[in-house]
C-alpha cells in the first residue's frame, strides 16, 4: 500500500473514531487519496472493508457549495442540541479559497467544521507552478487551529501520529476544552501515487480498555477472619504493634471497617489504568489500618 493511500485510510478511521459522521467531498486530483478512502467508507455493510468505518458521504462539485452544505449539516445538529463535527474535503490551490465564506459563517456561529485540504508536498510548494497556493494560514483568525501535515513516506510512527492529530483536531473543533467550537484547518500533503494500489485497509487499533475495579477479596477475607477472632469472648483484646515506635494498644473489633464498606469503597473507584492495593497491618490480631487504591498513570 502506498503511503498516501495508507495515510488517507488511517485518517478516515481516526476521524470516525473521534465522532465524525458526515463528510462533504469536492473531488480533485491532489485529494484523490482522501476521495477514494471516503468513497470506500461510504459503502454499505457487506461491501465495505471490515476495517473501514462507515461515513455518510455528500459529494459536491463546487467547493463553495460543499462548504455551505457542511455548515448546514453542523447547524442542523446544533439545532437538535448536538455538537456534530462535519468534515469537508477539497483539493489543492484555489479550491481551498472557495471555502472561505463558509468558514467565516462557521467561525461566527461556533459550528465545528474540519477543513481537510489536500496539498502538494513541501518540496513542490512555492515553485511558481500553477495552483501552488499558500494554503497554510489562508483562513486567518477564522479557524480555531491550523495543522500542516507533511506528505507521508511510510514511516513506522507516522500513522500513530496521524491518529493523534485527528483526535486533537476534532477535540478543538467541538470545543472540548475551550468551550468555543468552530472550524479547524488540517492541511494534508500527498505525494504521487495518489490512487490506491491495494484493496486492504490497515487494521484498526485495539480500543482502549478501561479496567473494572478489582474485588477486594483478599482484604475482605482477612477482615472477616480478624473480626471473627477479635469478636470471640468479650470482643476486645490486647496486642503489641510496631509503628514509628513500640507501644501497646487495645484492639476492638468495632474499629474494623465492615466487609461491605470495604467492598463498596473498592467498587466506587473507576480506574483509567491498573490499580494496586496498599494495605498496612498493625497490632495483633491484625487490624486494617489503611486501605487505598492508587491508580497508575498510563502513557
Amino acid at each position: 500500500m502506498n503511503p498516501s493511500t495508507q495515510a488517507a485510510r488511517v485518517l478516515v478511521q481516526a476521524l470516525a473514531e473521534a465522532g465524525v459522521r458526515h463528510v462533504v467531498l469536492a473531488p480533485g486530483s491532489r485529494s484523490a487519496p482522501l476521495a477514494h478512502a471516503m468513497a470506500q467508507a461510504a459503502l454499505p455493510d457487506g461491501e465495505r472493508d471490515p476495517n473501514a468505518p462507515y461515513l455518510a458521504l455528500h459529494v459536491r462539485i463546487d467547493e463553495r457549495s460543499a462548504g455551505f452544505l457542511a455548515v448546514g449539516l453542523a447547524r442542523a445538529a446544533a439545532v437538535a442540541g448536538e455538537v456534530l463535527p462535519v468534515a469537508v474535503v477539497t483539493t489543492s490551490g484555489s479550491a481551498v479559497g472557495n471555502l472561505h465564506p463558509a468558514v467565516l459563517e462557521a467561525h461566527h456561529a461556533g459550528l465545528p467544521l474540519l477543513l481537510l485540504t489536500a496539498d502538494r508536498p513541501h518540496e513542490l510548494r512555492g515553485t511558481g507552478a500553477n495552483q501552488t497556493t499558500e494554503q497554510v494560514g489562508i483562513f486567518g483568525p477564522a479557524v480555531r487551529m491550523v495543522l500542516d501535515m507533511s506528505a507521508p513516506v511510510g514511516g513506522s510512527r507516522e500513522m500513530e501520529h496521524l491518529r493523534r492529530v485527528a483526535a486533537e483536531a476534532v477535540a478543538v473543533a467541538v470545543g472540548t476544552t475551550s468551550g468555543d467550537p468552530g472550524p479547524v484547518h488540517v492541511n494534508l500533503a500527498y505525494r504521487e501515487p495518489l490512487v490506491p494500489d491495494d484493496g486492504a485497509w490497515p487494521a484498526r487499533p485495539l480500543p482502549t480498555r478501561v479496567p473494572q475495579p478489582r474485588e477486594a477479596v483478599p482484604v475482605l477475607a482477612l477482615a472477616a477472619e480478624a473480626g471473627a477472632g477479635a469478636g470471640a469472648g468479650t470482643g476486645t483484646g490486647t496486642g503489641t504493634g510496631t509503628g514509628t515506635g513500640t507501644g501497646t494498644g487495645v484492639f476492638s473489633s468495632s474499629a474494623l471497617p465492615p466487609p461491605q464498606a470495604l467492598k463498596a469503597s473498592a467498587n466506587a473507584h473507576t480506574l483509567k489504568g491498573a490499580a494496586r492495593f496498599f494495605i498496612t497491618f498493625i497490632a495483633s490480631p491484625f487490624r486494617v489500618a489503611d486501605f487505598e487504591m492508587s491508580p497508575l498513570q498510563t502513557p
